[in-house]
């Protein structure tokens, strides 16, 4: 089972640094299920502060289709 965040803002306008709003709306019509061929396993740094999270990947690329 996936869980799911609301949509990541780029603070820097690059996919390096990735701002997540954990009180914001998760996007409508997301599957319940992926396959492990869809998930891209990176390590990421993280932190989180009152309502947002924060994350680094430490290696990998973001597959957000704004960066390709």
């Amino acid at each position: 089972m996936v869980t799911w965040f609301p949509p990541p803002e780029y603070p820097d306008s690059d996919p390096l640094l990735v701002k997540i709003d954990l009180n914001g709306e998760i996007p409508e019509g997301c599957p319940l299920f992926l396959l492990l061929s869809e998930i891209d396993p990176s390590p990421v740094m993280y932190e989180l502060d009152d309502r947002n999270l924060f994350m680094m990947r430490l290696r990998g690329l973001d597959t957000n289709p704004r960066f390709t």
